[in-house]
């Protein structure tokens, strides 16, 4: 089963266009900028958030908030992202 940190992470990898390995992100305290996510990358990961998980994340504050897969689940969750909603999203059955 894969777990939301790990999808967040692959998420990570991806809009960093592989620069980021999916180890480093999970990488406890691992800062996305000091990994070398740029603005374009945080901006290809809150799309690919947003699409994944059907959430709305509010950007009025920068990407601060978006810069460790940690605080990145934490948010998910505060929006309802792996509750016992039934969301399959989060437990890794997408079927």
């Amino acid at each position: 089963m894969t777990t939301l940190s790990q999808q967040v992470a692959a998420l990570v990898h991806a809009a960093s266009e592989g620069e980021i390995a999916v180890s480093d992100a999970l990488a406890g305290g691992a800062s996305l900028l000091g990994l070398g996510l740029g603005s374009l990358g945080f901006l290809r990961l809150v799309d690919a958030l947003e699409r994944d998980f059907d959430v709305d994340l509010d950007l009025d504050e920068g990407f601060g908030g978006l810069d460790q897969v940690a605080w990145i689940v934490e948010r998910l969750g505060q929006l309802g992202v792996g509750s016992t909603t039934g969301d399959k999203s989060a437990t890794g059955d997408m079927s």
